[in-house]
């Protein structure tokens, strides 16, 4: 295995919304962390889990990781639940402050992501016109699937 030498400011590790192998690896490379959020409150039960696994993590692994914040992401402005559970994270987080975990330092960012249904809708309304099947229900590999669904 060859290192890289090349530096770098940042590196961003992308990984899927489950605890998994790969999220433990990447919590066990990185020094912060930075959680996109849905205003949902069975999001918030995630978030805990994922607190949990972040403290384990801390602890055994990676001594230097830290929460650095949340990012509010599909995020409806004009339901009351996101209000909710947003006030609720920046309660969370502002009451943890000096506290010794690894997100006692950890913020809410201001800048909300918000909901984009009409970005959501549009691969299936560009289809409508051509199949009144446009999802096909047979395997999941990209042979089953019509090209217009995966070509550029």
């Amino acid at each position: 295995m060859r290192e890289d030498n090349a530096e770098f400011d940042f590196l961003l590790i992308d990984c899927p919304p489950s605890l998994g192998l790969l999220t433990l690896n990447a919590l066990a490379a990185v020094s912060e962390v930075f959680i996109p959020l849905q205003p949902h409150f069975l999001a918030l039960h995630g978030l805990s889990k994922l607190l949990e696994t972040i403290d384990l993590v801390a602890a055994r692994l990676n001594h230097q990781l830290k929460l650095s914040g949340i990012i509010l992401c599909m995020y409806d402005t004009n339901t009351r639940l996101a209000l909710e559970v947003s006030q609720d994270v920046d309660d969370f987080f502002r009451n943890a402050r000096n506290q010794a975990t690894p997100w006692a330092a950890a913020q809410t960012f201001q800048t909300r992501i918000r909901r984009n249904v009409r970005l959501a809708e549009a691969p299936v309304s560009a289809n409508r016109s051509s199949s009144t099947h446009p999802i096909p229900t047979g395997p999941r590999t990209t042979d089953a699937w019509p090209k217009k669904f995966w070509e550029p």
